[in-house]
């Protein structure tokens, strides 16, 4: 990731090179700076990924996730390998299904027919 990420307590920054960051604690413009490593997915996606896993455990497949969990090409294969069926509309899950809501969440509309289609619900949206 190109570019700076800013909190509060310190200017964090990589740029896709850790050996070109400067050493921990040096300042800059009264800002601490230490170089970060990628981090991967955020903590929402992660948690969505990990219920995607554990309803399959759980409940075996087919589990039924609307829209792709995360915009990974990788992790989606790999769930629907062990039986995740990513769908776009909820009126692709047969009725009584059970229904994963991705990490981005869902309309109230989508709730609403997913009510009225009897489906299992388990809302992996994220929190933060």
């Amino acid at each position: 990731m190109a570019g700076s990420r800013y909190n509060r307590e310190r200017e964090y920054y990589h740029d896709g090179d850790p050996s070109s960051a400067p050493a921990e604690g040096i300042r800059t413009r009264g800002k601490a700076r230490s170089a970060v490593e990628t981090r991967g997915f955020c903590a929402g996606v992660v948690r969505a990924i990990d219920i995607v896993r554990i309803a399959l455990e759980t409940f075996g497949a087919p589990i039924y996730v609307r829209k792709e969990i995360v915009h990974n090409r990788f992790v989606v294969n790999e769930l629907a390998e062990k039986g995740a069926i990513f769908v776009d509309d909820i009126h692709q899950v047969p009725e009584g299904a059970r229904v994963i809501y991705s990490a981005h969440g869902v309309s109230p509309a989508v709730r609403e027919q997913s009510k009225e289609r009897k489906l299992k619900v388990i809302d992996a949206t994220c929190r933060w």
